[in-house]
């Protein structure tokens, strides 16, 4: 197996984290080391560190049914996620650092470092992370609505990068208070393998019309009684061999062809809209994406999103238990393409928050109709039982 360089530094980050407790704890009588659910904190005098263990049980029962003839059945269980997520300060408050491993997959997933400027509404960031794009990649798996996302996302996703981003919050408490991201990153994907002819660029401009910041977070858990919401729209434009990113790393959409450095030129567009409070939480994407291949000239538009809801029903009444949430999400993309249509999807869920996200079992069911994969229609049954929970 192939050690990746950036995983070496993870574990090596992990190993200073430790040492310096050590000697810490060594020199001084404060203990350094407390364990406050969900997670292990670590404290010194020039480091901070948030260690948490996360994991998701699932169960998945599949029904495929293609043409008028052909049906299959699968049924699976499997730990979908299993990870370890370490976070916070290195010598100064200023200065952030976030990475988090993937088990089952064997993936380093993030590695980052953050710093937030003194005398102006801006943080500079550096490595790999999933880039501010659209929110319902932005939002950790760990604190969906859903158990899986949208059929959308594949199709728009920017996912992972690695690159350098600039960020921010300006107008706070006004009525232009807004939060903004414009980054520049490789354009290859998690693990940054491949070529790309350009730098991939993207924009992220969300205004929180309510005068308060948006949490990356699906289902008002919190129950706030003030409301919070946002308009964003977004943009970005990359010319690389790849035309979809995924946690795998950059890839090909459904009748794409791998390339190589400039085969494709991809841009695309983004408007989003978030809304919680009081037990009911509402977010919708729709997206527009242009893949150009410029090897013969040949153009794919696609078009798509999703529309999704949830409540509390205790939240209106009381005889309700506190902890149930129903959702309902419709999601669709078209392609433009004329031996290819549209892909469906309808989900409804119904979830129990034992601790908000940090423990929670929740159980879907999606009808999907999906006809963009050069072949005959098919159509889906999925039901899928989950368990998240973090240690």
């Amino acid at each position: 197996m192939t050690i990746d360089k950036n995983l070496v530094a993870a574990f090596l980050m992990l190993w200073l984290l430790t040492a310096n407790v050590a000697s810490a704890n060594a020199a001084s009588d404060v203990d350094a080391i407390d364990y406050q659910w969900p997670g292990l904190k670590l404290e010194s005098n020039w480091i901070t560190a948030d260690i948490k263990l996360r994991a998701q049980l699932r169960l998945t029962s599949t029904h495929h049914e293609s043409g008028f003839s052909n049906a299959d059945e699968n049924r699976e269980a499997n730990v979908n996620r299993s990870r370890i997520k370490i976070g916070g300060t290195l010598f100064t408050p200023q200065l952030d650092y976030y990475t988090e491993y993937d088990f089952p997959s064997d993936k380093l997933l993030d590695l980052r470092f953050s710093y937030k400027l003194d005398k102006i509404p801006m943080n500079i960031r550096i490595g790999q992370w999933k880039v501010p794009y659209n929110r319902e990649r932005i939002d950790s798996s760990g604190k969906q609505q859903f158990i899986d996302r949208s059929i959308a996302n594949k199709w728009f996703t920017l996912d992972r990068q690695r690159g350098i981003a600039f960020y921010g919050r300006i107008a706070q408490e006004t009525s232009f208070d807004s939060t903004y991201n414009f980054a520049v990153t490789q354009g290859t994907g998690r693990n940054g393998e491949g070529s790309s002819d350009k730098p991939q660029w993207l924009a992220r401009w969300e205004w929180n019309f309510l005068k308060r910041e948006t949490v990356f977070s699906q289902s008002n858990t919190t129950k706030n009684d003030r409301p919070i919401g946002s308009l964003t729209f977004g943009a970005s434009e990359s010319q690389g061999s790849y035309t979809a990113f995924s946690s795998a790393g950059g890839g090909q959409l459904p009748g794409f062809t791998a390339g190589d450095e400039d085969a494709y030129k991809v841009s695309q567009y983004m408007q989003e809209t978030y809304y919680q409070h009081r037990g009911f939480s509402w977010q919708q994407e729709l997206h527009t994406k242009n893949v150009k291949d410029q090897r013969d000239g040949t153009e794919t538009k696609i078009t798509g999103g999703y529309l999704q809801a949830g409540y509390f029903p205790s939240q209106r009444w009381e005889s309700w238990p506190q902890p149930l949430e129903f959702a309902i999400r419709f999601a669709k993309v078209k392609l433009d393409d004329s031996q290819r249509g549209t892909h469906k999807e309808t989900s409804i869920v119904m979830n129990w928050f034992f601790s908000g996200h940090n423990n929670k079992i929740s159980i879907d069911y999606s009808f999907g109709k999906d006809n963009t994969n050069f072949g005959d229609q098919e159509d889906y049954h999925i039901t899928r039982l989950q368990w998240d929970f973090h240690l």
